[in-house]
């Protein structure tokens, strides 16, 4: 089904752009059973790696692959006559949407990140294009291509943790622990400046330095624990997507 739009994929294809002459002067070369070949290698290529349907121009699939239907959980013949709608989820803002159809149904191919969930409920994300395809030179159906990028939605959300928790560490280091420390040192000067203190000076700067060590002690402890905490959380986080 896909064969009559491989070559049209092709030429969307920014990064083939500048060469399309040369391609359709190969292309030219080329005998109906080379053509052929090529074009059944783009679609298994298809088939093994990228995910991908096609809809009308309403946007009911007509047409889901094997990898898309491992993605969604769902079947080709839960999908066939259903909407990507089944897949939404509330992650995306209407104007999120509102902009994808505006862009595919002027002609242009639309690109983005697009969370998703399966029919178990589980949530995956994927890089997805959608190619307007052209018949008598108006937009009639859609090819829609999704590569799975769950992973690296999870390394960014591992990334976006970690830095949340160095922040939190940075401020009980700025504030918290500057607090008794500052205290220890005007204690300090205090003595010094006085030659001869007194016993009621002296007990009152003990009683204040015991209680600046047991904050600076308590204060301590605690970021030893949250470092190690976010150090074994570093590995096999389980973050919500």
């Amino acid at each position: 089904m896909l064969n009559k739009f491989i070559i049209q994929i092709i030429l969307l294809e920014d990064k083939f752009c500048k060469y399309n002459n040369v391609i359709m002067n190969d292309l030219n070369k080329k005998t109906k059973e080379e053509l052929l070949y090529m074009v059944m290698a783009y679609q298994e290529g298809f088939k093994q790696n990228v995910c991908h349907s096609i809809t009308d121009k309403k946007g009911v699939i007509i047409y889901a692959n094997n990898k898309f239907c491992e993605l969604s959980k769902y079947t080709e013949k839960e999908l066939v006559g259903s909407t990507h709608g089944i897949l939404k989820t509330a992650h995306h803002p209407e104007s999120f949407y509102k902009d994808m159809w505006a862009t595919i149904l002027s002609g242009k191919v639309w690109r983005g990140e697009i969370k998703n969930k399966a029919k178990d409920g589980s949530i995956f994300w994927s890089d997805s294009t959608i190619i307007p395809i052209f018949k008598m030179g108006v937009v009639s159906q859609f090819l829609a291509l999704r590569i799975p990028i769950t992973e690296k939605k999870i390394l960014e959300a591992k990334k976006r943790a970690y830095t949340k928790s160095l922040e939190s560490v940075l401020y009980e280091i700025s504030h918290k622990l500057r607090a008794p420390v500052t205290t220890c040192l005007g204690l300090t000067e205090l003595l010094e400046y006085k030659k001869n203190p007194d016993e009621e000076l002296l007990n009152k700067c003990i009683d204040h330095r015991r209680i600046c060590s047991e904050e600076l002690d308590c204060i301590t402890t605690k970021l030893s624990k949250s470092i190690n905490r976010e150090l074994d959380d570093s590995f096999g986080l389980d973050y919500s997507l």
